[in-house]
């Protein structure tokens, strides 16, 4: 790997002035300018002949405003760039956005990494981004991505290194960028002697990408000063003894006097070169000597995310004669690094083998085999988390957080309670895990009762434990326990804290007084983008569809923070629900247009059935047919729902078909076509899909009422028995209904009866 990338002065790969042969091979730019990069490389062999192919090309593009350089080998480096190229597009696809100049250098990062032992290439990313602007990325084997305003690479960097640093300038101009480009590869050309080439750039900028070609004979090579016959490309043909002597002597003073760079080459070695003045030696870093040191050394990368680098470091460390032995904080550091990156390869067998260190080293650690515990918790591997629990002969209280956390990630919800049970002191910590890990899972009820297990053993709540105690009350609609919750809130000072008003503005919502959750959002003193999400979702949701249309006007006029998709999700809701079937398009248009967001799925099913509740069917299935995606069944639901309510039967079968093959186990599907088939008085077709569904071995699942009294949430399901005081209900309700008798609600009645 070019050393020259890494931002030393040493001799880059495929650059050794010391060998008896001179090899030469591509060399490659990238510079920033104001506005975008400009990439530029030459088209040769190893051998310096111009080869016209796809190989040849080193500049490879990866996205639409992503491009890579590539040195070394053509035909590893161009399978690296073809393996990043469809994962950025997977990446596109999945997130509904375009992937950044920074994830596309850390794929190129791991790849290489991964076939360090085989690839000797230099690689420099650019491209440009309306975030980030123009950005360079070079990319060391074995070490972390380097961001910087310029990069050089391949034949001829360690050489041409300094004269980069020395006349990059910032501010420049696009023009003034691509013939600095130009200019240095073609010194490099020049220099390695070249009998062919072609130079070329890329430009990226906010206006898109320009590729350009500049052929060997209008290159603004080194030499252009020196007497045609006397050029360097004729001394080295001529195999002069000494051709650096005699391209001094042909060179004039003049020539060589503002270009310093150039006196390196030409100057032999017994000529003293002149020092510039004053002199700043610039300090180097001592390699690590004790241990701490190189601890210091592999926790600077950990934790920055880089988990390659810290183990470049690790290895760096055990394979050093003069190194000491890694301590305990060592691996720890290590391990934890592995635990915050748990789906990387690398991760799990770096862990792996930190794991058979430990247990030579320190078999009776308590940290260490908590963090290995909480890696395999974090890798989907609890049996052997809960294997190495077991053999511990000392647990502390972090251990036992560690393994109920673990487990409730791991959706083994009884493993944890039976966990916590077999705790000697639950502390603060131990509850609000259970409690997180109940709400996670969906048992909210459960969740809900260790709350209240928790205050009868006398433990304080914290902010994250009243976090997921509000969010089970928004799940289950307990407003009497959410009340009370946010009285306690109130009363621990916590009021200003952010992600608890969030947290109360959803439930207030979800339980229908979105006048309470405004009154929440109008107290915060400091709001982020999820306190405008929570409020406009929660308007739209409760049908106050004007006052969401308000919210997000609102959002905008500040300008504090930018609509995400999550808020033109509920804009778009409530323009469906409110018949703003006008304002809803103008809305998704402006998504795309004005805030580049990409639609994603739940996106195209509100604009499915903001068309199909105005009746306009035929264009609801033009957006569904043009989506880049496969609609998946609330797509196709919310369309089904549009045609029932226009009586659309022809279209509603052709969707069946396809939601026959998406859900099959689906009811509402069924259930929502047989009513359009009976709406529409085809009551054969509506027979013939409760036959399917009898035949399927499909029920309708029945809906549910709940109704909170004292804290605690009753659902009725009808004709279920099953609940506790279900006689005395019955009694009441025989009560009412012979009270009722005596007006007029003979019809109420029959409604009851279900008549």
């Amino acid at each position: 790997m070019d050393a020259a990338l890494m931002g030393s002065p040493s001799v880059a790969a495929g650059d050794n002035p010391t060998s008896g042969e001179h090899r030469m091979g591509t060399t490659i730019v990238g510079v920033c300018y104001d506005g975008g990069v400009v990439l530029a490389a030459d088209s040769r062999t190893s051998t310096g002949m111009y080869v016209a192919n796809r190989a040849s090309d080193k500049i490879t593009q990866l996205t639409d405003n992503v491009y890579v350089c590539r040195s070394g080998s053509a035909a590893d480096t161009q399978v690296i760039s073809d393996y990043v190229r469809y994962f950025l597009h997977q990446h596109t696809i999945q997130l509904g956005q375009p992937a950044t100049v920074k994830v596309a250098a850390n794929l190129i990062r791991l790849l290489a990494y991964q076939n360090k032992n085989m690839l000797q290439a230099g690689m420099i990313v650019g491209g440009w981004d309306k975030y980030e602007g123009g950005q360079i990325f070079s990319v060391p084997l074995g070490g972390t991505i380097l961001r910087q305003p310029f990069a050089i690479g391949g034949s001829g960097s360690s050489y041409l290194y300094g004269l980069l640093d020395h006349e990059w300038k910032e501010g420049m101009s696009q023009d003034e960028a691509e013939k600095f480009v130009v200019k240095v590869v073609s010194l490099a050309m020049a220099r390695d002697g070249a009998s062919g080439g072609v130079v070329r750039t890329v430009t990226i900028n906010a206006d898109g990408v320009s590729r350009k070609f500049h052929p060997g004979d209008k290159l603004p090579l080194w030499h252009e000063e020196l007497e045609p016959q006397n050029s360097l490309l004729d001394i080295l043909a001529a195999g002069n003894p000494d051709p650096m002597g005699r391209a001094k002597a042909t060179c004039p003073r003049k020539c060589l006097s503002h270009r310093p760079y150039l006196m390196a080459v030409v100057a032999p070695p017994s000529l003293a070169l002149p020092q510039p003045q004053n002199p700043t030696p610039k300090p180097r870093r001592r390699p690590p000597r004790d241990v701490a040191s190189w601890t210091s050394a592999i926790a600077r990368p950990a934790k920055q995310g880089d988990l390659p680098a810290a183990a470049a470091a690790l290895s760096a460390m055990l394979s050093s004669p003069a190194a000491p032995a890694p301590n305990d904080v060592t691996l720890l550091t290590v391990l934890s690094a592995c635990a915050d990156s748990p789906s990387t390869p690398l991760a799990r067998r770096l862990a792996l083998s930190v794991h058979a260190r430990v247990l030579k080293l320190f078999p009776s650690h308590l940290l260490l085999s908590t963090c290995l515990a909480r890696f395999y918790f974090a890798s989907r591997l609890p049996h052997l988390a809960l294997q190495l629990f077991d053999s511990m002969p000392v647990r502390s209280a972090v251990t036992y957080n560690t393994v109920i956390s673990g487990l409730m990630r791991n959706g083994l919800v009884a493993a944890a309670f039976e966990m916590f049970d077999g705790m000697p002191a639950p502390d603060k910590v131990s509850w609000t895990a259970l409690i997180d890990g109940c709400v996670k899972n969906g048992r909210h009820d459960e969740a809900i009762d260790c709350f209240r297990a928790m205050l009868l053993d006398g433990v304080e709540p914290d902010y994250v434990t009243l976090i997921a105690v509000i969010s089970a009350c928004a799940e289950v609609g307990a407003l009497g326990l959410g009340m009370w919750v946010h009285r306690l809130v109130v009363r621990q000072g916590l009021e200003r804290n952010v992600r608890i008003a969030n947290s109360l503005i959803d439930m207030y919502a979800r339980c229908g007084l979105v006048e309470l959750a405004r009154q929440v959002f109008g107290g915060m003193r400091k709001r982020t983008v999820v306190s405008w999400n929570s409020m406009i979702v929660g308007f739209a949701a409760n049908g106050r569809c004007t006052d969401a249309v308000e919210h997000f006007e609102a959002m905008r006029r500040e300008g504090w923070f930018k609509p995400d998709a999550v808020t033109f999700t509920g804009v778009l809701t409530a323009c469906s629900h409110g018949g703003l079937t006008d304002d809803g398009l103008r809305y998704y248009d402006l998504m795309k247009a004005e805030y580049g967001i990409a639609a994603r799925m739940e996106h195209y099913g509100c604009v499915v059935d903001l068309l199909g509740r105005s009746g306009r069917l035929e264009e609801a299935m033009r957006v569904v047919i043009s989506m880049p995606m496969p609609p998946n069944e609330v797509v196709l639901g919310a369309l089904l729902a549009g045609c029932r309510m226009h009586g659309d039967v022809g279209m509603a079968e052709q969707l069946m078909q396809h939601l026959l093959e998406l859900d099959p186990g689906g009811d509402a599907n069924y259930v929502l076509l047989s009513n359009i088939y009976a709406a529409v008085g085809k009551w054969d077709g509506a027979g013939k899909v409760r036959s399917l569904m009898k035949a399927r071995g499909l029920r309708k699942r029945p809906g549910y009422s709940a109704v909170e009294i004292d804290g605690d949430v009753h659902e009725f399901v009808s004709g279920d028995r099953s609940h506790p005081q279900a006689e005395e209900i019955s009694q009441m309700l025989g009560l009412l209904m012979h009270e009722m008798a005596g007006h007029d609600y003979d019809h109420i009645i029959d409604c009851m009866n279900g008549e």
